[in-house]
C-alpha cells in the first residue's frame, strides 16, 4: 500500500486539478452542483485506473466530504430555500414533465439531470426520499398494473418506461409545494385528481408517449374512479410526520 506522501508526490494531476479546496470550487457559485458531482467522479476515475489494488479511498476522504458538503454554501441554501416555494417547483415539474413526455428515452439524460438537481439542492434528500418513497412505489406500482392490464400501452417497454418512472418522483416532489393547495381538503383532491390526471393522460397520448388501446369512454371512467381516490391517499402519504434522526457526534 502507498504512503499518503507517496500518493501524493506521484500525483501532479490530483494535485494540480482534482485536489481542490472547497472554497475555491464555491466561488463559481453557479456550478456547484455540476462541478462537484464532475470532480467526485473523475476523482474515483483516475485513482482505480491509476493505482489499481493500491488504490486507498482513505487518503481523499477529508476532501470528498468537503465536496459533499458544498450544499452548505450560501448559494444552495438560497436555492434550496426557492425550490420550496410552489412556483419554482412548479415550473421545475413542468420542464421536466415536458423532457419526459416529449424526449422520453431520447433526452433520458436530461430528464434525469433534472430530477437530479432537485436532489442535489434540497436541504435533506435523505429524509425527501423517505417521505416520497412510497408515493413513487405505489404510483409505478399503478401504472405497472394498468399497463399489464391492457390500459395502457407503451411501446418498447415492458411494463413502464425509465423516463416514466422519473416523472413519478418529480411529480411526488410537487404534493407538498406546488399542488400542496388541492391536498388540504380530500374532496378537492378527489375532482382534481379525478379529471386533472386523465387529461394529463390523455395529453400524453397526443404527444405519442402512450397509447390508450381501449376505447375512450372506457379508459376515462377507469382513470376517473382510479385517481379520484389515488390522489388524496398520495396527499395523506406525502403530508405524513416523519420521525427526526438524530446525529450523534
Amino acid at each position: 500500500m502507498l504512503t499518503a506522501d507517496a500518493v501524493a508526490s506521484t500525483r501532479p494531476i490530483e494535485n494540480a486539478v482534482l485536489l481542490w479546496d472547497a472554497r475555491a470550487i464555491t466561488e463559481s457559485a453557479f456550478y456547484v452542483p455540476l462541478l462537484r458531482t464532475w470532480a467526485l467522479g473523475l476523482d474515483f476515475v483516475y485513482e482505480c485506473s491509476a493505482y489499481g489494488d493500491n488504490f486507498d479511498p482513505r487518503l481523499c476522504r477529508r476532501r470528498k466530504v468537503s465536496m459533499i458538503l458544498l450544499p452548505n454554501h450560501p448559494w444552495a441554501q438560497r436555492w434550496s430555500r426557492r425550490l420550496e416555494n410552489p412556483l419554482y417547483n412548479g415550473a421545475w415539474f413542468q420542464l421536466t414533465w415536458f423532457s419526459c413526455v416529449l424526449g422520453r428515452e431520447a433526452w433520458l439524460p436530461l430528464s434525469l439531470a433534472l430530477v437530479a438537481i432537485h436532489f442535489l439542492l434540497i436541504q435533506n434528500p435523505t429524509q425527501e426520499l423517505r417521505r416520497l418513497a412510497p408515493v413513487i412505489a405505489l404510483g409505478i406500482g399503478v401504472d405497472s398494473a394498468l399497463s399489464m392490464l391492457g390500459v395502457f400501452d407503451f411501446e418498447g417497454s415492458l411494463i413502464v418506461p425509465a423516463w416514466l418512472c422519473l416523472l413519478w418522483i418529480a411529480f411526488a416532489t410537487t404534493l407538498n409545494r406546488a399542488l400542496a393547495a388541492f391536498g388540504r381538503w380530500w374532496f378537492l383532491a378527489a375532482v382534481v385528481g379525478g379529471l386533472g390526471v386523465p387529461f394529463n393522460y390523455g395529453v400524453g397520448a397526443k404527444f405519442g408517449a402512450v397509447s390508450l388501446p381501449l376505447s375512450p369512454w372506457l379508459t376515462a371512467v377507469v382513470l376517473i374512479a382510479i385517481w379520484a381516490i389515488l390522489l388524496p391517499g398520495f396527499y395523506r402519504l406525502a403530508k405524513r410526520k416523519m420521525p427526526v434522526t438524530e446525529v450523534v457526534t
